[in-house]
């Protein structure tokens, strides 16, 4: 017989123990309970962590939809403020236009009536002016008459008084050249209207006086006159004068330069300068050795002839003829110098025009982000 914990099926005769069926049964019952109490806390979890990613994302959604409206409503206010500003700014255009119409119509107003004004005294003005000249013409043409008979001899009486004009000019010329060179020699000026030359030159050496004297005669015409030279001689002579000197503007035809012309030399006045300093030592010189000598009629012949000869002509036309040269080329050299600084200005004012352009350029593209430049400012301009 089974014992207390088994029961025999009746059908087929197998023993059954009670306990394992029980638990099973009870094994069964826990899983089921177990499994159901999973399915609900999983349920019940699952809830909750939706319940809370909802109000987490509900949350993040409020806040940036609070930011969004925190954007917007300051970018409207700084639409808005845009607005007012362009606005304000448009006024103040409109009312600165205003004011400048109202300031141009005024000036224009005050400028026509100035005008009208004037345009009054000046027609009563030009009035008067016409009948005064009426009056002078009907004057002045009783008196034609005697002008035009006149005309021809004043004509006459200024181109002399010209021409004298002219010829002192040059002599005071030299003689100012003379004594403000020479200072110790003796410069007199001849008496207008006395007999013989324009200048004489008495030369003074250091240790001896009265080297020799130099007559000068100043000719400003526009032909030269052969005969000035017999003239000049017989002066020459009377005054007993060492050597002669005629300084003109107008050469004679067959001789352009400086020469010597019957014992008397004839030079134009860029030509006198160096040769007033070459007969002055040819006399010093000449007169120290006349001193030597004992006979001063050999001293004077010896004088006289060395002067005359052509080998002091060629010594004199030598010195003068490198004098001039180095004139001309200090000249030449003073023309090119001129040129080149003159281009270098014209270089200059374009590279200063060109600097101006572009400066106005940038500054009118960058406005204020660019610093002035004095020197390109007007004193009291602001820039844009």
């Amino acid at each position: 017989m089974a014992t207390q914990s088994h029961i025999v099926c009746p059908s087929c005769g197998a023993s059954i123990n009670i306990e394992d069926v029980l638990a099973h049964d009870i094994e069964e019952r826990i899983k089921r309970e177990y499994q159901e109490r999973l399915v609900r806390d999983g349920d019940r979890i699952r809830k909750e962590a939706v319940e809370s990613t909802r109000q987490d994302l509900e949350a993040r959604l409020v806040a940036q939809e609070r930011a969004v409206a925190e954007k917007d409503k300051q970018l409207k206010d700084a639409r808005e403020k845009e607005i007012a500003y362009l606005t304000l700014e448009r006024q103040l255009s409109e009312e600165r236009e205003s004011r400048e119409l109202l300031i141009q119509r005024s000036v224009l107003e005050a400028q026509q009536t100035v005008e009208a004004k004037i345009r009054a005294a000046e027609a009563e003005r030009l009035e008067m002016r016409e009948r005064e000249w009426q009056k002078k013409v009907e004057d002045q043409n009783k008196a034609v008459e005697e002008l035009k008979r006149t005309i021809d001899d004043m004509k006459r009486k200024a181109e002399q008084g010209s021409q004298q004009f002219q010829g002192e000019v040059q002599e005071i010329a030299i003689e100012e050249y003379l004594r403000s060179t020479f200072r110790s020699d003796d410069v007199t000026e001849v008496r207008k209207g006395a007999y013989g030359a324009d200048v004489i030159q008495v030369v003074n050496d250091g240790h001896r006086p009265n080297c020799g004297r130099i007559y000068y005669e100043s000719k400003r015409t526009k032909t030269f006159e052969p005969r000035w030279v017999e003239k000049f001689k017989t002066d020459l002579r009377s005054a007993g004068a060492d050597v002669g000197v005629i300084v003109t503007e107008a050469m004679p035809k067959d001789q352009p330069r400086f020469h010597q012309q019957q014992g008397v030399w004839i030079c134009t006045f860029a030509e006198f300068k160096a040769l007033a300093h070459i007969l002055r030592d040819t006399l010093i010189k000449v007169s120290d050795a006349m001193a030597a000598q004992e006979h001063r009629g050999d001293k004077m012949a010896m004088l006289y002839s060395y002067l005359t000869s052509s080998e002091f002509r060629h010594h004199i036309e030598g010195i003068v003829e490198a004098f001039t040269s180095m004139r001309e080329d200090l000249h030449r050299e003073r023309t090119a110098m001129e040129r080149l600084w003159k281009q270098r200005e014209k270089q200059i004012d374009k590279v200063v025009a060109s600097t101006t352009s572009l400066y106005g350029d940038v500054r009118g593209i960058a406005g204020r982000e660019i610093a002035s430049v004095p020197l390109l400012e007007l004193p009291d301009s602001t820039a844009p």
